[in-house]
């Protein structure tokens, strides 16, 4: 599926405290004013940026610059693959002022490394773009950002306000280079010589070509970091389960989880399925409190796979379906109505997150399709508490 032009509008959904101290780093690093959760830019095209109106879970301009703090930012990891120059125009959508700071990622963990090491090797430009308040606004010229590109390198934008609000702005890209051949991009994270490896390979379905996306792996000591590519060598640990997630433009989203050994080189293969309208997907990860509508906290990490699947494939439509697990009572109001807000809970998730509300329904299915009628277990019970979508356009 090819997209012309990706419009990225970015809210963040802020948690209460209690929640927060009940989860990891990880899991409630689920906003884009945090490095961690940066938005990777693919498309190089046009990209609307909406201000999240929050400094997210860490201050990380104060880590940077001790005189400044954080109070309304936007993380964003671009991955341009040439050798050549970038250009980014800025042009605000609204009347207010920012401040951009460039990062190099020397590293490849440049949002888990100490800020202290980096404010001196890593900052390759800042600047400040002030607007003069007038009673008749008009969109500014763009400014422009100038940089040397190359192909093994990712760069790391964050854009800052010292006002909290949510407005856009608008960053309209240009390469000029040589672009890195894409069709096998392999990553190579392999650290330990002594350990085995195991490599990860992202597949057509039908064709058996090779696909670029995006993958985090959780289970291989890099936990919470995200890697772009077709190919990817890590080192194997024993007896890990280990939980691969994958966000590739015009696929479904994939999470699937493989028991790696350590004892000999291995190889994993995971063929996407194509976006196709007609076609439904179970979204993974995804648990509800019990009789309720509410998400428990882990199910976060697989709605923000949700989003980036949203902003990755901006052209497509869903309808997002609620079950429950009822046997007996499949065609209750209350089995339905239950489906039903946990349904929207979703939606409202990514509406929260920016995603369009003309590109999303919701329904409640009750307990009409419950995949275990007659479940002999707990996990064959939760399997009938799930949230799909379909896609529909």
């Amino acid at each position: 599926m090819n997209v012309t032009k990706v419009n990225i509008l970015i809210y963040i959904l802020l948690f209460a405290t209690n929640v927060f101290s009940q989860l990891s780093t990880g899991e409630r690093s689920n906003t884009v004013a945090d490095c961690a959760n940066a938005i990777e830019i693919i498309h190089f095209n046009e990209t609307n940026i909406q201000f999240t109106g929050s400094y997210g879970f860490l201050d990380e301009l104060n880590d940077i610059n001790s005189n400044s703090f954080e109070q309304n930012s936007v993380w964003l990891k671009l991955d341009p693959q040439i050798n050549g120059e970038m250009t980014i125009d800025f042009q605000r959508l609204d009347n207010f002022n920012f401040e951009y700071y460039l990062f190099i990622d020397s590293t490849g963990n440049f949002c888990t490394d100490d800020y202290e090491d980096l404010k001196s090797e890593s900052l390759i430009e800042q600047g400040e773009i002030l607007f003069k308040e007038t009673e008749n606004f008009n969109p500014a010229s763009p400014t422009k950002l100038l940089f040397n590109s190359k192909s093994n390198i990712r760069y790391y934008l964050l854009l800052h306000s010292k006002e909290v609000h949510q407005k856009s702005l608008k960053l309209i890209f240009s390469l000029n280079g040589k672009k890195k051949d894409a069709q096998i991009y392999v990553q190579n994270y392999k650290r330990n010589a002594k350990q085995k490896s195991v490599t990860i390979k992202l597949r057509d379905k039908y064709t058996k070509k090779a696909i670029i996306g995006n993958i985090t792996v959780a289970g291989l000591k890099v936990d919470n970091q995200l890697f772009m590519g077709s190919d990817f060598v890590f080192d194997a640990y024993n007896n890990r389960a280990s939980e691969i997630s994958i966000n590739a433009e015009g696929y479904f989203l994939n999470i699937s989880e493989n028991r790696i050994s350590a004892l000999n080189d291995s190889e994993i293969i995971i063929e996407l399925e194509p976006l196709a309208v007609g076609k439904k997907l179970k979204l993974e990860g995804v648990i509800f409190q019990l009789n309720s509508k509410d998400f428990l906290p882990i199910s976060y990490v697989a709605l923000k796979h949700l989003l980036e699947f949203m902003i990755l494939n901006s052209s497509i439509n869903i309808e997002i379906h609620g079950h429950v697990h009822a046997p007996g009572d499949e065609t209750s109001v209350k089995a339905k109505k239950l489906s039903e807000n946990r349904a929207k809970n979703a939606y409202q998730y990514l509406v929260e997150n920016g995603i369009a509300k003309n590109r999303m329904t919701y329904v409640g299915k009750g307990a009409t399709e419950m995949i275990n009628p007659r479940p002999k277990n707990r996990e064959e019970e939760e399997l009938n508490r799930r949230v799909e979508f379909l896609i529909t356009e």
